[in-house]
Protein backbone atom coordinates (compact mmCIF):
# COMPACT_ATOMS: atom_id res chain seq x y z
CA UNK A 1 0.00 0.00 0.00
CA UNK A 2 1.05 3.62 -0.76
CA UNK A 3 2.35 5.04 2.50
CA UNK A 4 -0.63 7.59 3.55
CA UNK A 5 0.91 11.39 3.74
CA UNK A 6 -1.78 13.29 6.40
CA UNK A 7 -1.31 16.89 5.43
CA UNK A 8 -2.90 18.33 9.20
CA UNK A 9 -1.17 18.97 11.85
CA UNK A 10 -4.56 18.08 13.95
CA UNK A 11 -3.72 15.34 16.56
CA UNK A 12 -7.41 14.14 16.57
CA UNK A 13 -7.01 13.23 12.46
CA UNK A 14 -3.98 11.61 13.15
CA UNK A 15 -6.01 9.72 15.76
CA UNK A 16 -8.83 8.73 13.51
CA UNK A 17 -6.24 7.06 10.82
CA UNK A 18 -4.64 5.66 13.18
CA UNK A 19 -8.09 3.70 14.75
CA UNK A 20 -8.64 2.90 10.94
CA UNK A 21 -5.49 0.78 10.85
CA UNK A 22 -3.16 3.22 9.09
CA UNK A 23 -0.06 5.01 9.96
CA UNK A 24 0.23 7.82 8.33
CA UNK A 25 3.24 10.77 8.00
CA UNK A 26 2.32 13.59 9.29
CA UNK A 27 3.58 17.06 7.68
CA UNK A 28 2.46 20.81 8.13
CA UNK A 29 1.94 23.55 5.62
CA UNK A 30 1.04 27.24 6.21
CA UNK A 31 -1.39 28.53 4.09
CA UNK A 32 -4.00 31.38 4.84
CA UNK A 33 -7.19 29.28 4.86
CA UNK A 34 -9.92 31.31 2.66
CA UNK A 35 -13.13 30.14 2.36
CA UNK A 36 -14.05 31.86 -0.83
CA UNK A 37 -17.64 33.32 -0.71
CA UNK A 38 -18.47 33.15 -4.69
CA UNK A 39 -18.64 29.15 -3.72
CA UNK A 40 -20.81 27.22 -1.44
CA UNK A 41 -19.53 27.23 2.13
CA UNK A 42 -19.38 22.79 1.37
CA UNK A 43 -17.18 23.94 -1.96
CA UNK A 44 -15.14 26.51 -0.29
CA UNK A 45 -14.15 23.87 2.86
CA UNK A 46 -13.37 21.27 0.17
CA UNK A 47 -11.07 23.98 -1.47
CA UNK A 48 -9.31 24.72 1.27
CA UNK A 49 -8.73 21.14 1.72
CA UNK A 50 -6.78 21.12 -1.57
CA UNK A 51 -4.98 23.92 -1.23
CA UNK A 52 -3.04 22.42 1.61
CA UNK A 53 -2.51 19.40 0.04
CA UNK A 54 -1.39 21.87 -3.24
CA UNK A 55 1.18 23.81 -0.89
CA UNK A 56 2.67 20.65 0.14
CA UNK A 57 3.39 19.17 -2.71
CA UNK A 58 4.39 22.43 -4.75
CA UNK A 59 6.66 22.45 -1.89
CA UNK A 60 10.66 21.00 -1.91
CA UNK A 61 9.41 18.45 0.27
CA UNK A 62 8.13 16.47 -2.07
CA UNK A 63 9.37 14.88 -4.89
CA UNK A 64 7.64 14.06 -7.94
CA UNK A 65 8.62 10.43 -8.05
CA UNK A 66 7.48 9.79 -4.93
CA UNK A 67 4.32 7.11 -4.68
CA UNK A 68 1.74 8.24 -1.65
CA UNK A 69 -1.85 9.24 -1.07
CA UNK A 70 -2.08 13.00 0.60
CA UNK A 71 -5.05 13.89 2.32
CA UNK A 72 -6.12 17.41 3.38
CA UNK A 73 -9.13 17.94 5.61
CA UNK A 74 -10.82 21.23 7.08
CA UNK A 75 -13.13 21.60 9.51
CA UNK A 76 -15.94 24.38 9.91
CA UNK A 77 -19.43 24.83 12.15
CA UNK A 78 -21.88 26.50 10.97
CA UNK A 79 -24.80 28.08 13.00
CA UNK A 80 -28.07 29.66 11.11
CA UNK A 81 -25.57 30.94 8.04
CA UNK A 82 -22.91 31.83 10.16
CA UNK A 83 -19.60 30.15 10.18
CA UNK A 84 -18.29 29.02 13.50
CA UNK A 85 -14.22 29.00 13.11
CA UNK A 86 -11.71 28.66 15.71
CA UNK A 87 -11.88 31.20 18.97
CA UNK A 88 -9.43 33.81 19.17
CA UNK A 89 -10.29 34.75 22.67
CA UNK A 90 -12.59 32.98 26.04
CA UNK A 91 -15.08 35.62 25.46
CA UNK A 92 -15.51 34.21 21.67
CA UNK A 93 -15.85 30.80 22.58
CA UNK A 94 -18.38 31.85 25.89
CA UNK A 95 -19.93 33.96 22.87
CA UNK A 96 -20.38 30.92 20.14
CA UNK A 97 -21.11 28.11 23.10
CA UNK A 98 -23.98 30.53 24.21
CA UNK A 99 -25.30 30.96 20.50
CA UNK A 100 -24.99 26.95 20.23
CA UNK A 101 -26.66 26.29 23.25
CA UNK A 102 -30.04 24.89 22.91
CA UNK A 103 -29.57 24.38 18.77
CA UNK A 104 -28.94 22.13 15.78
CA UNK A 105 -25.56 23.51 13.75
CA UNK A 106 -23.69 21.88 11.24
CA UNK A 107 -20.02 20.44 10.74
CA UNK A 108 -18.80 20.34 7.60
CA UNK A 109 -15.57 19.09 6.64
CA UNK A 110 -13.87 19.57 3.57
CA UNK A 111 -11.65 17.03 2.29
CA UNK A 112 -9.16 16.61 -0.48
CA UNK A 113 -6.80 13.42 -1.29
CA UNK A 114 -4.71 13.02 -4.29
CA UNK A 115 -3.12 9.62 -5.44
CA UNK A 116 0.17 10.55 -6.39
CA UNK A 117 0.38 6.94 -8.94
CA UNK A 118 -2.08 7.64 -10.80
CA UNK A 119 -2.80 12.04 -10.52
CA UNK A 120 -6.14 11.79 -9.47
CA UNK A 121 -7.93 13.60 -7.15
CA UNK A 122 -10.71 13.43 -4.96
CA UNK A 123 -12.86 16.74 -3.58
CA UNK A 124 -15.62 16.45 -1.42
CA UNK A 125 -17.27 16.74 2.03
CA UNK A 126 -19.59 15.35 4.42
CA UNK A 127 -22.08 17.15 6.76
CA UNK A 128 -22.97 16.08 10.01
CA UNK A 129 -26.22 18.12 12.37
CA UNK A 130 -24.93 18.10 15.98
CA UNK A 131 -27.93 19.28 18.57
CA UNK A 132 -26.80 20.91 21.76
CA UNK A 133 -28.55 20.55 25.34
CA UNK A 134 -29.22 24.03 27.03
CA UNK A 135 -26.09 24.66 28.76
CA UNK A 136 -25.85 27.13 31.46
CA UNK A 137 -23.32 29.72 31.68
CA UNK A 138 -21.56 28.08 34.53
CA UNK A 139 -21.06 25.03 32.56
CA UNK A 140 -19.63 26.74 29.70
CA UNK A 141 -17.11 28.68 31.71
CA UNK A 142 -16.04 25.64 33.38
CA UNK A 143 -15.20 23.68 29.69
CA UNK A 144 -13.89 26.90 28.98
CA UNK A 145 -11.63 26.55 31.83
CA UNK A 146 -10.20 23.15 30.70
CA UNK A 147 -8.79 25.06 27.73
CA UNK A 148 -10.13 22.26 25.18
CA UNK A 149 -11.98 24.90 23.02
CA UNK A 150 -9.65 27.37 21.85
CA UNK A 151 -8.09 25.22 19.08
CA UNK A 152 -11.79 23.85 17.62
CA UNK A 153 -13.91 25.20 15.00
CA UNK A 154 -17.08 25.87 16.80
CA UNK A 155 -15.23 26.45 20.34
CA UNK A 156 -15.88 22.79 21.33
CA UNK A 157 -14.56 19.44 21.10
CA UNK A 158 -17.37 16.24 20.60
CA UNK A 159 -14.68 13.51 20.89
CA UNK A 160 -13.34 15.53 24.21
CA UNK A 161 -15.51 17.41 27.80
CA UNK A 162 -18.03 18.65 25.41
CA UNK A 163 -19.66 15.89 24.29
CA UNK A 164 -21.82 15.98 27.60
CA UNK A 165 -23.28 19.21 25.74
CA UNK A 166 -24.87 17.14 22.74
CA UNK A 167 -28.26 16.03 22.70
CA UNK A 168 -28.34 14.26 19.45
CA UNK A 169 -26.49 13.81 16.00
CA UNK A 170 -27.29 12.91 12.71
CA UNK A 171 -24.61 11.73 10.40
CA UNK A 172 -20.62 10.52 11.32
CA UNK A 173 -19.43 11.50 14.22
CA UNK A 174 -15.85 11.28 12.92
CA UNK A 175 -16.73 13.91 10.29
CA UNK A 176 -17.50 15.99 13.43
CA UNK A 177 -14.17 14.94 15.34
CA UNK A 178 -12.34 16.31 11.72
CA UNK A 179 -12.27 13.31 8.96
CA UNK A 180 -14.87 11.49 7.43
CA UNK A 181 -12.87 8.54 6.91
CA UNK A 182 -15.43 6.00 5.97
CA UNK A 183 -16.94 8.31 3.25
CA UNK A 184 -12.90 8.70 2.01
CA UNK A 185 -12.00 5.41 2.10
CA UNK A 186 -15.44 4.34 -0.24
CA UNK A 187 -14.54 7.14 -2.54
CA UNK A 188 -10.72 5.59 -2.90
CA UNK A 189 -12.18 2.32 -3.40
CA UNK A 190 -14.29 3.34 -6.32
CA UNK A 191 -10.94 4.24 -7.91
CA UNK A 192 -9.29 1.27 -7.21
CA UNK A 193 -7.56 2.84 -4.21
CA UNK A 194 -7.63 0.56 -0.69
CA UNK A 195 -5.68 2.29 1.97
Amino acid sequence: MAPIVLVSQSPRRKQILEEAGISPKVVKVDIEEFLNPDLSIEKAVSQVARAKVEAYIRSNQFDNEDQAIFIGADTIVVFEGEILGKPVSEEEARETLLKLSGKSHSVVTGYAVFVSSSRQWIQSFDQTQVCFKPLDRAQIDRYIATGEPMDKAGSYGIQGQAGEFVDSYEGDFLNVVGLPITKIRNELAEIGVMI
